[in-house]
C-alpha cells in the first residue's frame, strides 16, 4: 500500500498544487489535497476524490472591509480556523499520512494552523513563498513571521519556486526547487495578432505595471501602425486603478481586460494562444529578491518568453528572458511585433 501525503493549501493559489502533486505521486505517494472550495474547482487535472474541501475565506474580502469591520471579521474568521484545525487533525489521524506539505497558509487568519503545526508529529514540508520572512522584520506580520521561521526550523524540506531565490546556509540543504506550475506538453494556434500576457494580481504597491502600459503608449505614438498587430492582455481580474491606467494611456483598444477572476481553464486557453509574459517589478520590491512572481513561473510553465526589468532578479540568465529597462521598454516591444 502506498504512503500517504497530504497537501494543505488554505489559500487561493490554485496554480502553486498541480507541480507539487506530480512531484509526490512520481515519488510513489497517495497524494490528496486539503483545500478551498475556490481552489478544488480549479484543479482541473486532479482527481476529485483526491480532493478534501474545508471552508476558509481568503483575505479578498478581508482586505475589502472597512477598518471598523476588520477585527470583528479576523476573530469570526480566527474561530472558523479552529474549526478547520479540528478537521484537519481529524483527518491527519484517520489518514496517517508520511509528510504534510504546506502549500500555503495566509494571513491574518494563519496563526491558528501555524500553532497547531508545532505541535504535529507528522513531518513537514514547506513551500517558502517569500524567503524573506526568515528576517522576521515585517511589523505587520510579526507573529506570522515568528511562526513561520518555526515552522522553517522543524520542516524536513523547503519548496521554493525559483532557482534565483536561496535560503542562508543554514537551511539551504533543506531546498527543493518546483516551479509553480508543472511545464505543459499542450500546444495551440497562436493570437494573430503579436500578444503580450501580464498575469498575477495586479499589485501597485510591488508591480510597476505604469511603466509598462507608458511604454506601449509611447510605442504606439511613435509607430500608429503597429495598433493592428498588438494585442495586451491583463489575466487577472481588474482593479479600478488598472482601467483608470489603461484610459490614461489609451490602450483600450489594443487591451483585453476580465471582470472576474479568470478560472483556470480560460488562463491556460490565453497563455497558449500568447507570445510574451511581460512583468514589471518595483526596483526595491521584494519580488525577484525574496519571493517569486507569479507571472515569471506561469512564463515558465507554459514555455513562454519572459520581458523582465534589469533589476529583477540579475544574476539568473536564461534563453527565454528578455530583458529591458526603464527607459527603453517601447524599443524591447518594437523589436518584438512582426
Amino acid at each position: 500500500m502506498k504512503k500517504k501525503l497530504f497537501i494543505i493549501e488554505l489559500f487561493h493559489h490554485h496554480e502553486c498544487i498541480e507541480n507539487p502533486y506530480q512531484f509526490h505521486t512520481k515519488k510513489g505517494y497517495d497524494v490528496k489535497i486539503i483545500t478551498t472550495s475556490f481552489v478544488g474547482s480549479n484543479l482541473i487535472q486532479i482527481p476529485q476524490n483526491d480532493i478534501y474541501i474545508v471552508k476558509n475565506s481568503s483575505r479578498v474580502k478581508f482586505n475589502s472591509l472597512k477598518s471598523s469591520q476588520k477585527i470583528p471579521y479576523t476573530i469570526k474568521e480566527f474561530y472558523n480556523n479552529i474549526k478547520i484545525i479540528k478537521e484537519i487533525h481529524r483527518l491527519i489521524k484517520k489518514e496517517n499520512p508520511e509528510y504534510l506539505h504546506i502549500n500555503t497558509v495566509e494571513t491574518p487568519f494563519a496563526i491558528p494552523l501555524l500553532i497547531y503545526l508545532q505541535f504535529v508529529k507528522t513531518p513537514l514540508i514547506l513551500t517558502l513563498h517569500n524567503t524573506n520572512r526568515l528576517k522576521v522584520g515585517f511589523k505587520k506580520y510579526i507573529w506570522f513571521d515568528f511562526l513561520i521561521k518555526l515552522i522553517i526550523k522543524k520542516a524536513k524540506k523547503i519548496v521554493l519556486l525559483a532557482k534565483y531565490l536561496k535560503l542562508n546556509s543554514k537551511y539551504q540543504h533543506k531546498v527543493i526547487y518546483l516551479n509553480n506550475r508543472p511545464i505543459t506538453t499542450k500546444t495551440k494556434t497562436k493570437f494573430p495578432k503579436t500578444t503580450f500576457v501580464i498575469t498575477g494580481g495586479l499589485n501597485i504597491a510591488e508591480k510597476d505595471n505604469e511603466l509598462i502600459f507608458k511604454h506601449f503608449s509611447i510605442l504606439l505614438q511613435k509607430n500608429p501602425k503597429l495598433q493592428s498587430k498588438t494585442q495586451l492582455i491583463l489575466l487577472s481580474k481588474i482593479t479600478p486603478e488598472m482601467t483608470k491606467l489603461i484610459k490614461k494611456y489609451n490602450l483600450e483598444k489594443i487591451t483585453r481586460m476580465y471582470s472576474a477572476f479568470v478560472e483556470e481553464k480560460e488562463f491556460e486557453k490565453v497563455m497558449l494562444q500568447s507570445h510574451y509574459v511581460i512583468l514589471s517589478t518595483k526596483e526595491n520590491g521584494i519580488y525577484g529578491k525574496y519571493k517569486i512572481s507569479g507571472s515569471f513561473g506561469d512564463a515558465v510553465g507554459f514555455k513562454l518568453p519572459i520581458l523582465i526589468n534589469e533589476h529583477f532578479a540579475p544574476q539568473y540568465k536564461d534563453k527565454n528572458v528578455i530583458r529591458f529597462t526603464d527607459d527603453n521598454l517601447h524599443k524591447v516591444l518594437k523589436k518584438l511585433i512582426t
